[in-house]
């Protein structure tokens, strides 16, 4: 398992304190998160064209990340953290398997980002192990935000 904690803030002190808030709660999960390459974004933002797609009340989300998986509504400051330049061949490589995403304002309290991080990494787990609950668990809000 290879999990990569990446932190968007300015302040040294706020940054290190969600650092280690994450890693309390990826502790946590231990040997159930998968084989992977895991990435959990803690912005210090709410993107707003993110909070449009996928719903003001949405505090992170889950997924899974395919070498063509669409990514033109996510700012390039995440984009560069899962698809990152090879160095040789002027491509950028896809250097993620998973991806958690928590917004800014889920971040202001150390609750909030143990709460939303830890169900998220349940989508992780879900993903790898039970793919049917997985996809069941995607499904269902679509069908809602779609009706």
């Amino acid at each position: 398992m290879s999990v990569r904690i990446n932190v968007k803030s300015r302040d040294a002190g706020l940054k290190a304190q969600r650092e280690s808030a994450a890693s309390c709660v990826i502790s946590y999960f231990g040997l159930c998160l998968p084989d992977s390459r895991l990435l959990c974004f803690l912005d210090d933002d709410d993107p707003p064209n993110l909070k449009a797609n996928h719903g003001s009340a949405n505090r992170g989300l889950y997924r899974p990340i395919k070498d063509n998986t669409w990514m033109a509504d996510w700012p390039g400051y995440v984009t560069g953290c899962i698809y990152v330049d090879d160095g040789v061949s002027f491509r950028h490589a896809r250097a993620v398997d998973d991806f958690v995403y928590l917004y800014g304002s889920t971040c202001a309290n150390q609750v909030g980002l143990a709460m939303t991080l830890a169900h998220e990494l349940q989508h992780v787990i879900q993903h790898s192990r039970i793919r049917k609950l997985w996809a069941v668990n995607t499904l269902v809000p679509l069908l809602y935000t779609a009706s």
